[in-house]
């Protein structure tokens, strides 16, 4: 039993301070990049641009046509990296036993807000979708569309 622990120990992955400072610096510029391509979707009110989730058309993952479906999706595909990365930096963080253990909650608590947005956008979404199919809100729709 003792020898399948020994082994079990020296698969573990750990980086070196200057991988983990890598990893670390990389989550931080892969978060940076998806508040610009959010701030992008904003700014050109590409926003509803998908219809559906994970895919962007019902029927297709990939958007059909149009640019607020593209700018839209680009940003969805985007966002995998920070949540990827933000992932490993907790890990590496929480194995590292030379960081303070507040470097590790703080990784933990990146990741989770990370995930917690990309819920919190997804219920929206849906929220918003569901309002506007509502004939309560179907004149709102009719101006949208008359504007564009």
């Amino acid at each position: 039993m003792e020898a399948g622990a020994h082994r079990l120990r020296a698969v573990r992955l750990e980086l070196s301070p200057a991988g983990f400072r890598k990893l670390a610096i990389a989550s931080a510029i892969s978060l940076y990049v998806i508040v610009v391509t959010g701030a992008l979707v904003r700014l050109t009110s590409s926003g509803l641009g998908c219809d559906s989730w994970p895919g962007c058309e019902q029927g297709s993952f990939f958007p059909e046509q149009g640019y607020h479906g593209a700018i839209e999706f680009s940003n969805r595909a985007v966002a995998i990296l920070p949540i990827g990365l933000s992932a490993a930096t907790a890990v590496a963080a929480w194995r590292r036993h030379d960081l303070p253990r507040w470097a590790a909650w703080l990784a933990i608590a990146v990741l989770s807000a990370a995930v917690a947005w990309g819920v919190r956008r997804l219920v929206d979404r849906r929220a918003s979708a569901r309002r506007l199919t509502t004939p309560r809100y179907s004149h709102q729709v009719r101006a949208t569309e008359t504007v564009r």
